[in-house]
């Protein structure tokens, strides 16, 4: 076997990532997006590429350096309508003839664009759109939501900041967009054959991808139309619309949150997900599968027993949280498809429309990031990775589980590379619960010798870690360190019980935080949060100080002895950098060994989909301050496999 080379920061910019698959009505065909780093450009292209389904070799359909997604198919099969920045790097729809010539332009529009859905008799085509308000939302020069804007002004380097930004409403910021403008986003219908655009929706709240009735008479699309919306953040409701415009009818008037709806082929069934509790911001509760008649009455929770939660929240760096896939019929509508999060992996379940006991389809370690079907055939299209896997897309077998690979974007790159399988175990605690492991070794680790041990533990804190490539972890790994990572009592495929059950020690020679949370009532009253965070921590934070005082770290700041490296993004709205200063400051007076790396014009998701450079720094500075505390011998010159068992000292990541 040829030798391959340790995992590197710098890797992160040949890594490709896979992020959507589309299936052709017919079944015969997967479109799906690659996004790629430009090293030079400090930035990123994703590219439409397409496969048949029995398999064949992979062609890429678009080109250039642009953005191109949310790929859908015509119904005839002959055309993809999708999302590119190509023109002025302004958002529009384009469609592609399949039997070839250029891409059309089918949009003039200043904003940004999503969720496209042909109408089943391809004239229309609907999308969600919210228009620019560039002097009003305050994105500075540089800044990271200016970096995502859709307007191609707010690219531009000479662009001035507002004068002033006017504030009324609770929700006025969202991690990863910045200030909130005063533009929603609404549902808007195209005319394919005129190019003329009709919005469907308006109000002061936002509606998210709209899906089609069989028959083109309809639009089900999720949104939170409350009066005082931004007071119930965790609320949406599934609206019907009439395609050709009309009052909107609410199908789910219970609490909670329905999203992600998906029609059955017959039209008498949507299929969503939901729960049931408003005051679940965190993802305690689980989200499971529901129908509801179009006509009207009570919807119907399909696995109200079932003790997994209906989404893929799997912890990686090769994407960001994204939007959840709605459910996948089958062809006869006997049954739905949809992915759980579900011990350490995100497998394919199936459940009958009528209700029943939920079955799982997929088996082993792996993690589904995507699924899509068709109106023939019961094979699914897919992305599937694992540990040693950063993505391939695939054939799924809806019944038996099976997967036939289709493209694998890093092949070539992972066969260069010593990406390690982790050991999988489970550790038995005092209090009775168990708790779900994995440890990467360096490459060829001597069994002989003892290494010092990096312990990641993960936000949220309902997600997961498991079996999905991390190239964090492959870094570590590489630079001489035992990395262990797990599922602690918080995460979630383990359960509601576990989820909620969440408990100071010197034992570490080194740590690191990223995106710290150090007081509660300043992460409350200044993060993105609104008013949906509340009940996690039981009142208001001026009613119930002295809780928030007690399950604050910045009041144990004195114990903290360890030494300290605080990562943080400057533009993180979710957990602001005033979080990170407050405890640099705090250890700096305490004259404790600390020190402090800000990432300029980065969010919250700085280490999934952030600035290529900042994010090959903020791995750097992580590695290097392990080295240097815990001065690990340099590893092997790798092959394959990593021997069993070389017993680890321990050091900490956040």
């Amino acid at each position: 076997m040829p030798e391959r080379k340790q995992v590197t920061p710098e890797d992160l910019l040949q890594l490709q990532f896979v992020d959507a698959v589309a299936v052709s009505p017919d079944g015969s065909r997967v479109v799906y997006q690659v996004r790629s780093i430009d090293p030079e450009k400090d930035g990123y292209e994703s590219h439409l590429w397409l496969v048949p389904m029995q398999g064949g070799d992979p062609r890429r359909i678009t080109f250039g350096e642009h953005k191109n997604g949310s790929a859908a198919w015509s119904p005839d099969g002959k055309t993809i309508a999708f999302v590119s920045d190509r023109r002025d790097k302004t958002q529009q729809i384009f469609r592609l003839s399949l039997d070839g010539g250029e891409a059309e332009r089918l949009t003039d529009l200043d904003g940004r664009i999503g969720g496209l859905s042909w109408s089943p008799d391809g004239s229309k085509i609907s999308f969600c759109y919210r228009p620019a308000d560039p002097t009003e939302t305050g994105h500075l020069p540089g800044s990271a939501p200016a970096k995502l804007a859709a307007d191609a002004k707010a690219e531009k380097k000479d662009r001035k900041p507002p004068t002033f930004m006017h504030i009324t409403r609770l929700h006025y910021k969202e991690d990863g967009q910045g200030f909130l403008p005063k533009s929603r986003f609404h549902v808007h219908v195209l005319d394919v054959a005129t190019g003329s655009v009709r919005a469907l929706t308006s109000g002061e709240w936002d509606h998210g991808a709209a899906a089609w009735s069989p028959d083109g008479k309809w639009l089900v699309a999720p949104a939170n139309r409350l009066p005082d919306s931004d007071y119930h953040a965790t609320v949406s409701d599934l609206w019907l619309i009439p395609s050709t415009g009309g009052e909107p009818r609410n199908l789910t008037p219970q609490p909670g949150a329905a999203f992600a709806p998906a029609w059955s082929p017959d039209g008498s069934q949507i299929a969503f997900l939901a729960n049931e509790d408003e005051g679940d911001a965190w993802g305690v509760k689980n989200i499971h599968v529901w129908t509801v008649s179009p006509q009207g009455g009570p919807a119907r929770n399909l696995t109200p027993d079932f003790d997994r939660t209906a989404l893929d929240l799997m912890g990686t760096d090769l994407r960001d949280f994204h939007d959840p896939y709605p459910p996948v019929w089958s062809v006869d509508g006997t049954a739905i498809h949809y992915l759980v999060s579900d011990e350490g992996s995100t497998h394919l379940y199936s459940v009958p429309a009528k209700g029943g006991t939920p079955r799982r389809i997929t088996k082993g370690a792996l993690a589904l990031l995507a699924v899509a079907g068709s109106k023939q055939g019961n094979d699914l299209a897919a992305i599937r990775c694992d540990h040693t896997d950063a993505g391939t897309v695939g054939r799924l077998d809806s019944a038996t589980g099976a997967f036939t690979p289709l493209a694998r974007p890093t092949a070539k790159l992972f066969d260069t590379l010593a990406v390690q399988t982790p050991e999988e175990f489970w550790v038995e605690m005092p209090e009775g619960h168990r708790v779900h492991c994995w440890m990467l070794k360096p490459p060829n680790a001597d069994p002989k010798r003892k290494y010092p041990m990096i312990l990641e533990i993960h936000g949220g804190p309902r997600v997961q870690y498991g079996a999905c490539f991390f190239h964090e972890f492959q870094m570590l790994a590489s630079a001489g360190f035992y990395v262990l990572f797990s599922n602690p009592r918080g995460a979630q495929g383990y359960g509601e019980a576990f989820t909620r059950q969440i408990g100071h020690t010197n034992r570490f020679k080194a740590a690191v935080t990223q995106r710290s949370v150090v007081d509660l009532k300043t992460l409350l009253l200044a993060g993105d949060f609104s008013d949906d965070a509340v009940p996690e921590f039981g009142d208001q934070p001026w009613r119930d100080s002295q809780d928030y005082r007690r399950m604050s770290p910045i009041t144990y700041v004195e114990n903290i002895r360890t030494p300290l490296l605080i990562l943080h993004s400057l533009e993180d709205h979710r957990c602001p950098v005033e979080e990170a200063e407050q405890l640099y400051t705090s250890l700096k007076l305490l004259r404790r060994d600390v020190e402090m790396v800000l990432f300029p014009a980065e969010s919250h998701g700085l280490s999934r989909g952030g600035t290529p450079s900042r994010r090959v720094a903020r791995l750097t500075f992580l590695r290097d301050w392990f080295v240097r505390h815990l001065a690990p011998e340099p590893a092997p010159r790798a092959a394959a496999r990593a021997p069993a068992a070389a017993e680890p000292a321990m050091a900490k990541a956040k």
